[in-house]
C-alpha cells in the first residue's frame, strides 16, 4: 500500500465516499488498521474510525466497525501532544451533535447508536487520552460546551441526552470514582463546573424507569457534598 493510497483512503473518509472506501476494504483489509499521517497536523496518527467520527461519516464508521475496525485504538503521533483512544473521538461527536448546536436529533441518535455499538463490542469505558482524561472526563468536558453555550437556555431535551451519554458509558463500566494523577473524577469535575443542578450522571425520565444503585449512590454524594 502506498503512500498516495493512504491518503487517498482519507480524503474519500472526509469526503462521504462509501463506495471507495467499502472497494478499498475489499480490495485490501488492511486498510481498516491502516493510520494517517500528516499533513494535516489534526489527522497525524489516526485511524480509518478515528477520522470517520471526526468528520461526522456515521456511515462510514458504523461500516468499518461491522468489518472488524479496532474499537480500542488509540492514536499515536511524534508531532501531536494530545492523542486519544478512538472512543472519545466517538464521545465527542455524539455530544456535539445534542440539541445544543444540531438542530436534526437524527444525527444525535445516529451518533448514539454508534457509541452503543462500540461499547458492545469491547470498547473500554474508562481508557484514558495523554492527558489522563477517561472517557467520562471526556464526555464532561464536551457537556460543559454544551451547557455553557448560549443555545443551551436551560433546555431539559439537551440534558435528558447528555445523561444518555454518561449513563451508556457507566452501564457499560466507566468508574464515576477514576481519577488521574493531573485529573479528578467525574463527579468533582462536575462540581467544579457548577453542573450539579443538572444531575447528569442520573437516567433521563424516557430511559429505564428505575435508577441503579450506583447512580442512587452518586445523588446522594452530591446532597451530602451540600451539606
Amino acid at each position: 500500500m502506498l503512500k498516495k493510497d493512504i491518503k487517498a483512503f482519507f480524503k474519500a473518509i472526509r469526503a462521504g465516499d462509501f463506495k471507495t472506501i467499502e472497494q478499498s476494504i475489499a480490495l485490501d483489509h488492511a486498510y481498516l488498521a491502516v493510520t494517517n499521517f500528516a499533513p494535516p497536523k489534526m489527522d497525524d496518527g489516526q485511524s480509518a474510525l478515528q477520522v470517520a467520527f471526526r468528520a461526522g461519516q456515521f456511515e462510514i464508521c458504523e461500516f468499518l466497525i461491522k468489518k472488524g475496525a479496532d474499537v480500542n485504538f488509540k492514536e499515536s503521533s511524534v508531532i501531536n501532544e494530545w492523542t486519544a483512544p478512538m472512543l472519545h473521538d466517538c464521545i465527542r461527536a455524539v455530544v456535539f451533535n445534542c440539541l445544543t448546536i444540531q438542530a436534526d436529533q437524527n444525527k444525535f441518535e445516529q451518533a448514539f447508536e454508534l457509541l452503543i455499538l462500540l461499547l458492545k463490542n469491547g470498547a473500554n469505558p474508562n481508557a484514558t487520552d495523554s492527558y489522563g482524561n477517561n472517557c467520562l472526563n471526556r464526555w464532561c468536558l464536551d457537556a460543559r460546551q454544551m451547557i455553557h453555550h448560549p443555545n443551551f437556555n436551560e433546555n431539559e431535551a439537551i440534558i435528558n441526552q447528555l445523561r444518555r451519554v454518561s449513563m451508556a458509558l457507566i452501564n457499560a463500566g466507566a468508574y464515576t470514582i477514576q481519577s488521574a494523577e493531573n485529573r479528578t473524577n467525574v463527579i468533582e469535575q462536575i462540581k467544579s463546573y457548577s453542573m450539579e443542578k443538572y444531575n447528569l450522571l442520573q437516567s433521563p425520565p424516557a430511559a429505564n424507569s428505575g435508577l441503579t444503585k450506583l447512580t442512587g449512590g452518586l445523588l446522594n454524594l452530591f446532597k451530602s457534598s451540600k451539606k
